[in-house]
């Protein structure tokens, strides 16, 4: 995970941090940047799950994020797929291969 310095921009490291139940845990970071030397601490939650476990623990409850789905009509732009071209058969030569015969 990387996380930037919210005061120079710089690369951080997490120094440490401390589990305070199975879904949160605290997080204290440094700003690798001598000159910033910026110290913090961040908070890290699970929120919940976007795939069951193989192997679920009964204490740990999550809720499950519903499954996303596309619209039947999706129209947004870069989603759209232009019509489908066949590729040419293995026999066929291409342009280029007539080109530099």
């Amino acid at each position: 995970m990387r996380l930037a310095c919210p005061h120079c921009g710089s690369e951080t490291r997490i120094r440490t941090s401390r589990t305070v139940s199975t879904t949160y845990r605290q997080l204290y970071l440094m700003c690798l940047d001598l000159g910033c030397g910026f110290t913090f601490a961040a908070d890290l939650t699970i929120t919940h799950g976007l795939s069951p476990s193989g192997k679920p623990n009964p204490g740990c409850h999550l809720r499950m994020a519903p499954p996303r789905q596309r619209p039947a009509n999706d129209s947004h732009p870069s989603r759209r797929r232009g019509p489908e071209v066949p590729p040419p058969a293995a026999n066929e030569d291409s342009p280029a291969d007539e080109a530099t015969v």
